[in-house]
């Protein structure tokens, strides 16, 4: 008999793209994406969010600061893949 195989495991979740989408679908989205980000103890992730109104920045930041999240960081233009259309979390 042979050994058993472990189970496979969810890779871990590192980044989510949410441009192209309204607010109200991604704040579901981003709620989900944090909540497994934690649970896998993912210690940052990237949210890309794009350029655009800056709508969906502003509604994610705010999201943030909401449920407690305090390290958070647009990327920087150059030196962060995506530059500042995208948000880093330290979680």
């Amino acid at each position: 008999m042979r050994g058993k195989k472990k189970p496979k495991r969810p890779s871990m979740v590192r980044e989510i793209d949410m441009h192209g989408l309204r607010v109200e679908e991604m704040l579901p989205r981003l709620d989900q994406f944090l909540s497994d980000a934690m649970l896998q103890g993912v210690p940052e992730v990237r949210i890309i969010h794009g350029h655009g109104t800056g709508a969906l920045r502003k509604a994610i930041h705010q999201r943030l600061s909401v449920i407690g999240i305090r390290q958070f960081r647009l990327g920087e233009p150059g030196q962060t893949p995506g530059g500042d259309g995208v948000t880093i979390v330290s979680l």
